[in-house]
């Protein structure tokens, strides 16, 4: 046998080992070198194709998919998969409008302008404005709502359909518009494109930065940008200056362009330098909570045949449970809320008895498998806290927290922000983290001094130790001592939302609030957030306080009661509120309509038949106007009365048919107006013919040239003086609220809370309109005051 291991051979052999090692990977590693090289090659496809679309479309499209994944499920699906359109409340409409005040919805009657509690106006369908309507008549938008109520929804959303240039919102389809996080701005900067543009470089989604510049700077100069400005309500006022001063200086440097500001109600400041119109964002109500439900559920659906770990579970509950669970007890919910009940559901879990549980329970399943994230997070929450900061630099944070934060913003807990800091996604996650290290003590003087910044009145409602003792409640109601505002009252009636295992606690603080709502003092706007507070919190010992309330003699005690009782959705009422429809006080009538028709039963709308048929003439249409809400018996009831042989009945039903945007009213009413024998409804019907179809008084209007406004040029007339320009025309309006008839008042009042900051030294005036028996005047003297206090202006008794 040859010796195939001689020493001339050894190299040979040594070759041929090499090349069969080689030869092996290659087949080994070969469908991985296909892979990247696919990857490298769609990878300059990609950036080829991305030069030929041009900066325009390019940005557009990273916008696109950046807002997409800018919500609290983003983990589990895009945002356009489950939005419900944003919607804002209206403020009650100006006794200048051009609708007659008769043609106003019913609701605006009874339910005043809350804008920092929009549940009750969802409840009772308040009318709404959709949000790009407001935008379209030119006014920047000052967008106001508590933490959990949309903003950043609204500001993704926006951008989402503007980047798409959708059609359906008219000329806004043709804007730029560019989203700005508050924190990720430059402030230092006097470069304002090149600051702009700093995200998009952090972010390294557009390569050509120059070129997004020039591309800013082509669209500012010709006015044709909308800023969404989110996260500025995040930041203390003391941090927020800055922010605020460097939006100013942008928009005088290319004015033109749109505005639109996430603020935080116990915060206005921004109003005045970036000349902002304050309008609420609208909660869901019950017709937005079920089309959520069902997007939800056709995303997660969709979402869970690509996704094993994402199995469906609500298959295996009960339609009634989902319904009691989600939709009949998520009345007065924010969208926040919502959003945690229903996926605690599809995730398996029984949604909480209350906010915090449903928090726990986010928080858990969103950083399962993650070792010691509850105490990282605890952490970092309390690091912002003690710094009164909304973000933090990571530099700062130890190598455990560091190590754990690109896990946390995977799952959609924390958010990186530029300038290398990280920040919560929401300031709920935040607020419920850091609330649990403070005492009671801790935190009530901390929300003292520092009540503009949301996140204390947050961590206010999350702590633990202030939600278990009662003494920590009498030391809150103290404060109220010399607000008329009552804001520690209000901050009190939020704590419903938190049950506790103390009996003695809870006691206490439902004592203090039914005392507080029955205190004919204290203004109307005031009593009736106590009131909804405490009939959304579905507590059965408050239900002696509401039939209390009904009983009493006293008009607006009894309009309370009904509200209340129609939150509760207490059919034992049933019979007391039908016959409030006979009340001598026609807003007691309103009321009552407003409740029979929300509880929609047989009974109820047999009540309110009745009332329609025998009840007082100015009753009569009340109810009429009421039975247009409801689209079945309502309808059928008021297309009955046209035929009903008494002419106060058919005027009534024409008055709630001119409700109705329907072909077949319009030629009921046509007939009548040519046909019926009685003057006095053929009057009614012509009327309604040229007045139905107007709604101007929904759009917001800009305050203008004061002094060429025609009812306080009338109001100097009778004061025998002109109206100056400028600051003169502004004492005028003061004077009106001092000394001018019901209606000026009223209509000084409104625009006073269209620019708040203009009402400084109206403090005692506004006070003393608390008193007055109105439940409009008492609204817009109440909310102003609630403006002062946000401005940081003093108010006192």
């Amino acid at each position: 046998m040859p010796n195939i291991l001689r020493p001339d051979q050894i190299p040979f052999w040594l070759l041929v080992l090499v090349s069969a090692i080689l030869w092996w990977l290659r087949d080994l590693w070969a469908p991985f070198a296909k892979e990247w090289i696919g990857l490298f090659n769609q990878k300059m496809k990609k950036e080829e194709v991305d030069v030929k679309l041009g900066i325009d479309i390019l940005y557009r499209r990273e916008l696109f998919q950046l807002a997409q994944a800018n919500h609290l499920a983003s983990d589990l699906f895009p945002l356009s998969e489950i939005t419900i359109p944003p919607k804002l409340q209206i403020p009650t409409p100006d006794y200048d409008t051009e609708a007659p005040i008769s043609h106003l919805p019913l609701t605006n009657e009874i339910i005043p302008y809350l804008p920092d509690m929009p549940g009750l106006s969802a409840f009772y369908n308040s009318p709404t404005l959709r949000i790009q309507d407001a935008i379209a008549t030119g006014l920047n938008i000052g967008l106001i709502g508590k933490s959990g109520s949309g903003k950043t929804h609204t500001l993704n959303w926006l951008a989402v359909e503007i980047a798409q240039m959708n059609p359906k919102l008219g000329s806004l389809s043709g804007l730029l518009p560019i989203y700005i996080h508050a924190s990720d701005l430059n402030t230092n900067s006097t470069d304002f494109t090149m600051a702009l543009c700093k995200n998009w470089e952090e972010n390294k989604t557009i390569k050509n930065i120059k070129k997004l510049e020039s591309f800013f700077e082509k669209h500012l100069l010709e006015r044709n940008v909308i800023f969404l400005v989110d996260g500025l309500d995040e930041i203390p006022r003391e941090r927020s200056e800055r922010y605020i001063k460097f939006l100013h200086a942008l928009r005088k440097e290319y004015p033109g362009n749109k505005f639109i500001v996430s603020l935080s109600p116990y915060d206005l400041s921004a109003l005045e330098p970036l000349n902002l119109y304050p309008l609420s964002l609208a909660y869901w109500n019950k017709k937005d909570q079920e089309d959520f439900s069902l997007k939800w559920n056709s995303a997660w659906e969709q979402a869970s045949k690509s996704h094993k770990a994402m199995v469906s579970v609500i298959s295996q509950t009960p339609e009634f449970i989902f319904r009691k669970l989600i939709l009949e007890k998520g009345e007065g919910l924010s969208p926040f809320e919502i959003t945690l009940k229903i996926w605690g559901l599809y995730s398996g879990e029984t949604p909480g008895a209350c906010l915090r549980c449903d928090l726990e329970t986010y928080i858990e399943t969103q950083t399962h498998n993650l070792k010691k994230a509850d105490e990282i997070m605890e952490a970092i929450a309390s690091k912002l806290y003690e710094q009164k900061r909304s973000n933090l630099e990571i530099s700062i944070l130890n190598d455990l927290e560091k190590n754990l934060i690109p896990a946390l913003t995977n799952r959609g807990i924390l958010q990186k922000r530029s300038n290398k800091q990280v920040g919560f996604a929401h300031q709920n996650i935040f607020a419920y983290l850091a609330a649990k290290s403070l005492t009671p003590n801790e935190s009530l003087q901390n929300l003292k001094q520092n009540i503009t910044w949301e996140a204390n009145h947050l961590i206010n409602l999350y702590s633990p130790t202030a939600s278990s003792d009662s003494v920590f409640i009498d030391n809150c109601f103290r404060l109220n001592s010399s607000d008329p505002t009552r804001k520690f009252t209000l901050i009190a009636s939020n704590w419903l939302k938190i049950p506790t295992s103390k009996d003695i606690w809870l006691q206490r603080l439902l004592h203090r609030l039914s005392v507080e709502v029955q205190n004919k003092e204290l203004p109307y706007s005031l009593r009736i957030r106590i009131l909804a507070e405490l009939a959304f919190s579905n507590i059965k010992k408050v239900r002696e306080l509401f039939r209390k309330l009904i009983e009493s003699d006293e008009p607006f005690e009894i309009i309370l009661g009904i509200i209340g009782a129609g939150i509760n959705s207490d059919l034992n009422y049933i019979d007391k509120i039908g016959e409030l429809l006979f009340h001598q006080q026609p807003i007691v009538n309103q009321a009552a309509s407003l409740v029979l028709i929300k509880f929609g039963t047989k009974e109820s709308m047999e009540k309110m038949a009745q009332g329609f048929l025998h009840a007082s003439d100015s009753a009569k249409t009340i109810i009429a106007e009421a039975l247009a809400v409801d689209v079945t018996e309502g309808h059928q009831i008021l297309r009955d009365g046209t035929d009903v042989n008494n002419p106060a009945v058919r005027r009534a039903a024409v008055f709630g048919l001119a409700r109705i945007n329907e072909d077949w009213v319009r030629e009921i009413i046509e007939e009548l107006s040519q046909d019926d024998e009685q003057w006095l409804v053929r009057n009614a019907a012509a009327d309604a013919l040229s007045l139905s179809s107007l709604d101007t008084w929904k759009y917001p209007r800009a305050v203008v040239k004061l002094d060429k406004t025609s009812w306080l040029v009338n109001f100097a007339a009778e004061h025998g003086v002109g109206v100056g320009p400028g600051k003169a025309a502004w004492k005028m309006v003061e004077s009106a609220i001092a000394k001018g008839n019901h209606k000026q008042k009223l209509t000084a009042l409104k625009i006073f809370n269209k620019v708040p900051y203009k009402a400084y030294n109206l403090s005692t005036e506004l006070v003393e309109l608390l008193s007055i028996p109105d439940i409009t005047m008492n609204e817009r003297a109440y909310n102003l005051l609630l403006s002062l206090q946000s401005l940081g202006i003093s108010v006192k008794n």
